[in-house]
């Protein structure tokens, strides 16, 4: 029990920038499993050409994505960097 309070309270205190970066380390992963995904499928065109279709799509949308959050942890930064500093 102990350690769940422990959790709860450490994930309690995370800023909005820890999440987002937190976020996009994972997003990542799921990057390189879409492009792993396409390149097996490219070895057997002839039967899953229509995964090639669907990994292809999910990759631009997840890349789309990535680029929102980057654009948030970006935006976050600065908002963090302008108060440590005290505008």
């Amino acid at each position: 029990m102990n350690f769940i309070n422990k959790w709860k309270a450490g994930i309690q205190s995370i800023t909005p920038l820890q999440s987002a970066q937190a976020t996009q380390k994972g997003n990542w992963v799921m990057l390189i499993g879409f492009i792993a995904g396409l390149v097996v499928m490219c070895f057997n065109f002839k039967s899953w050409w229509w995964g090639i279709i669907i990994l292809s799509a999910a990759l631009f949308n997840h890349s789309v994505m990535m680029v929102g959050v980057q654009q948030k942890i970006n935006m976050l930064s600065k908002l963090e960097q302008e108060v440590n500093d005290g505008i």
